[in-house]
């Protein structure tokens, strides 16, 4: 069931916009549904400010439930602003369980991912530590859809430094142009 969202607006378990320091820590997030081509993130830190962490949380069955939906969705995404000299933690969580309806034609479009940081450029300056996470996604049937297990979505910008994660995609193999990752920026 979709206990948070369930319609077509984004949706979040839980999203800190600008904050200064936040930790987001011991939460089980869940049940966060949209049926539309809108934003869907268990956890959303979003332009964090001085040293932020997420950690010690369990983030599954995020869903988008909209069968011709491509838009993005994560158990955990961080960004940075443009200010230099913040650092970002995202240690110890567990993310599964990220789900999409669609159903239309294979597609190179990653719309599900596990941990994805920096999605939209920028961030110089900073440090995001991505540290002791497992991720697992399995999209089981729906496999027109890419996926991917962590993203970093930018190619340059913060220092970004992944260690001793377990980032596993078992999607099943398909013809086309549909993908399923452990990583990719």
């Amino acid at each position: 069931a979709g206990d948070i969202g369930g319609g077509s607006t984004q949706s979040w378990g839980i999203r800190a916009i600008a904050q200064t320091s936040v930790k987001i820590f011991r939460n089980e997030v869940r049940n966060v549904t949209v049926t539309a081509a809108v934003a869907v993130d268990g956890i959303f830190l979003d332009q964090a400010i001085g040293t932020s962490e997420v950690y010690q949380n369990q983030v599954h069955d995020i869903r988008n439930t909209s069968t011709s939906a491509t838009t993005a969705m994560s158990g955990i995404r961080a960004t940075f602003p443009t200010a230099t000299g913040q650092t970002i933690r995202v240690y110890n969580n567990f993310v599964w369980n990220i789900l999409t309806g669609y159903t239309g034609a294979a597609t190179a479009t990653r719309q599900v991912k596990g941990i994805r940081v920096q999605d939209a450029g920028g961030g110089t300056g900073n440090t995001m530590n991505v540290d002791f996470n497992s991720v697992r996604l399995d999209l089981g049937a729906n496999l027109n859809m890419s996926s991917v297990a962590f993203q970093i979505g930018t190619t340059s910008g913060p220092i970004i430094n992944v260690r001793n994660n377990i980032f596993a995609n078992v999607t099943g193999a398909q013809a086309g142009v549909a993908k399923h990752f452990t990583w990719e920026t």
